[in-house]
């Protein structure tokens, strides 16, 4: 007599859902965007605090002073010693 070992086997289908989430920020109040000098676009421009720059590109705040320190992102420091970030060097680095 011959015995037989039968296994149910489950294949399962592995499902890929991407989502994407987008989101809009107003960034057009008075004490976030200030004009300052950028010397790297040599006029006049919107710039904004780290802290803003990092909630815009979704990215970590060391991640965007490491952009400035590597010169990808354009910077000035007020006579205060805080740092604005320029908007044209975020727009032109996405």
């Amino acid at each position: 007599m011959e015995t037989r070992l039968i296994r149910h086997v489950t294949l399962r289908r592995r499902r890929t859902l991407k989502i994407s989430i987008s989101r809009t920020l107003d960034i057009n109040a008075v004490e976030l965007v200030s004009p300052a000098w950028c010397g790297e676009c040599g006029s006049e421009v919107p710039m904004i605090p780290p802290e803003v720059a990092a909630l815009i590109e979704s990215l970590p705040l060391l991640q965007i002073y490491k952009g400035i320190g590597t010169g990808k992102l354009h910077s000035a420091e007020q006579t205060s010693g805080s740092v604005l970030v320029c908007l044209n060097s975020i727009a032109l680095n996405r």
